[in-house]
């Protein structure tokens, strides 16, 4: 498991936009008690390609879990599968 710095080859203004986007849509995600407008956060952060930080694959994981516990919910089961998605496409 390899998680990538921050730094890459794009001009630096466009990586600070795109990466602050793609942070808010990460915020968004994990702290929006709306389990809809939580999922299209993780899709919005997905399409931004960010590079992802241990913290947040950390924060993903704990995400993971606490959606898998709960039982019989589709807003969770809804959850479960953006953040499988996310994980993957952060992790390539």
């Amino acid at each position: 498991l390899t998680v990538k710095d921050r730094d890459e080859d794009a001009p630096q203004e466009a990586q600070s936009l795109s990466e602050l986007w793609a942070e808010q849509a990460f915020q968004w995600a994990l702290r929006c008690p709306v389990p809809m407008l939580s999922s299209i956060s993780y899709q919005i952060y997905r399409a931004l390609c960010p590079v992802a930080t241990k913290e947040e694959v950390a924060a993903l994981l704990e995400s993971l879990g606490r959606h898998m516990k709960a039982k019989n919910n589709m807003d969770s089961v809804m959850l479960t599968g953006q953040i499988l998605q996310t994980l993957r496409t952060v992790l390539e």
